[in-house]
């Protein structure tokens, strides 16, 4: 099966959106964030949810799990490649889903150089 963009409920943590406007779309730009950024995060969210309807799977080092929510949901850890940067100089993005409900819900988005090794502890302190 093959997932649309409106078989998942997505959401941005409200300091997650207030990180994003600050870093993110002040260094790409609100354009190539909408139009590049944040599709290629949608579509690699719903592959995922495609072939792991459970969250019990990797995407080699792309798409990796951390825990649990509190809530019951998965923490990931995504690798996320920005023109002109690839993956290594791009973003690292802490999502929480809840696959079989198909929710996701950004926690944190980092450049890979501001990325803390608390960035998952941090995720998994905020409710969800």
């Amino acid at each position: 099966m093959s997932l649309s963009e409106d078989d998942v409920r997505w959401m941005v943590a409200a300091p997650t959106y207030l990180e994003l406007q600050e870093g993110v779309i002040a260094q790409v730009g609100e354009r190539a964030y909408r139009e590049e950024l944040v599709p290629d995060l949608r579509r690699l969210v719903m592959a995922y949810i495609d072939v792991h309807d459970r969250c019990d799977g990797t995407i080699g080092k792309t798409f990796r799990p951390l825990g649990a929510t509190k809530t019951g949901g998965k923490l990931f850890k995504v690798r996320l490649g920005v023109p002109g940067q690839g993956k290594s100089g791009g973003l690292r993005v802490l999502l929480a889903l809840h696959c079989e409900d198909r929710e996701c819900r950004v926690l944190l988005a980092r450049w890979r150089r501001d990325a803390s090794n608390r960035d998952e502890e941090l995720a998994a302190d905020r409710d969800w």
